[in-house]
């Protein structure tokens, strides 16, 4: 059977495999996919030779050569073919006249391999669940924003309450009449601009979890001789550490009094106070130094010449740190302690 052009120009216009065949399965036109699909050779051949059941799609054939409608079925190939099985829509196209038989339109379309289907579907999923954790990723990213956005308000606030207070204090010092009184006021002013400076660099801070030893003993020291009225050689030598934020405050309150005591006690005979401040990491442990180039004294003797000398101890008891006095021929007050965070690490994986 010839098709007309019109007819096998229709035929190759099809996106899907086609072939035209007779109701026993001899193939007498294919398209280009029909032809891409199982190569020149079909035509002429029996198609329901490649069938696993011949008799079964030749039955189909059988049974659209008296329908007016197109009948689905399928065509599954033998093994060997290396084919997929296959959606079949068969269709009469011209009935069968004069002995001559009926010829069909057959068109194929593939049938998904379930293990296709499957990891078609598992895909779906895993693009859910990385929609999923997307949305979740955003929800808490946007909680962080919020968490660091308040907590800097928080140190914001802190930081203004603390100048006011300090301002509140140093005015108080100054109209007091009784020199005790004038000490005291002047003592706790000190102090808290010692932890508001500490605050300041809190909120100033790009991390939450601790703040640069540079940059922190620089910016305390030179906070709290301000903060005195006097003048002093000052020279800061720290590492570029972290310093963790809950030992920032003890440690500028430990400053505040030993800088206090060297400018108090550490003038030489001429000139002005030189001061060395150290903060060094050695061997898993911090080592703040004070040192002033006064007369000296033993640790013995600090009940007497280290004003604050009570507060300075409980604080290093809160750090677990240990206090010591060396002549240099000045005085050089060292305090020992450790990073609580590190020696926990530390124990943790001992």
């Amino acid at each position: 059977m010839t098709l007309s052009a019109d007819a096998l120009a229709l035929l190759n216009a099809l996106p899907e495999p086609a072939l035209v065949v007779t109701v026993v399965g001899e193939v007498n036109h294919a398209n280009r996919s029909a032809l891409s699909l199982f190569d020149r050779e079909v035509l002429g051949s029996d198609l329901t030779a490649l069938c696993e059941d011949p008799s079964g799609f030749r039955l189909l054939l059988r049974r659209a050569s008296g329908s007016r409608q197109p009948l689905p079925g399928s065509l599954h190939a033998r093994p060997e073919t290396g084919l997929g099985p296959f959606r079949v829509n068969a269709s009469l196209i011209i009935p069968a006249a004069d002995g001559v038989p009926a010829s069909l339109l057959v068109r194929l379309a593939p049938i998904e391999d379930q293990r296709f289907v499957a990891l078609t579907s598992k895909v779906c999923e895993l693009n859910a669940e990385v929609r999923q954790r997307q949305h979740t990723q955003a929800v808490l990213e946007e909680t962080l924003r919020e968490r660091d956005l308040l907590l800097r308000e928080l140190h914001h606030r802190v930081k203004n309450n603390m100048q006011m207070l300090a301002g509140m204090l140093a005015g108080a010092e100054r109209e007091a009449s009784n020199e005790e009184a004038q000490r005291v006021l002047g003592d706790a002013s000190r102090r808290l601009v010692a932890v508001g400076a500490v605050q300041q660099m809190l909120y100033s801070s790009d991390s939450l979890a601790g703040v640069n030893a540079h940059a922190f003993v620089r910016t305390i020291a030179s906070a709290i001789l301000q903060a005195s009225g006097q003048s002093a050689r000052l020279t800061v030598h720290a590492d570029s550490v972290q310093l963790a934020n809950d030992m920032a405050v003890p440690v500028s309150l430990i400053l505040n009094e030993l800088i206090a005591n060297a400018l108090k006690y550490g003038r030489p005979p001429e000139g002005e106070p030189e001061i060395e401040v150290r903060l060094e990491f050695v061997a898993g442990d911090y080592v703040l130094s004070v040192e002033d180039r006064g007369q000296g004294f033993e640790l013995g003797e600090a009940r007497k010449r280290v004003s604050g000398l009570g507060l300075v101890r409980g604080l290093v008891r809160q750090l677990g740190g240990a206090l010591s006095v060396e002549k240099t021929p000045g005085a050089r007050v060292l305090v020992r302690f450790r990073d609580r965070s590190r020696a926990g690490g530390e124990e943790a994986t001992s």
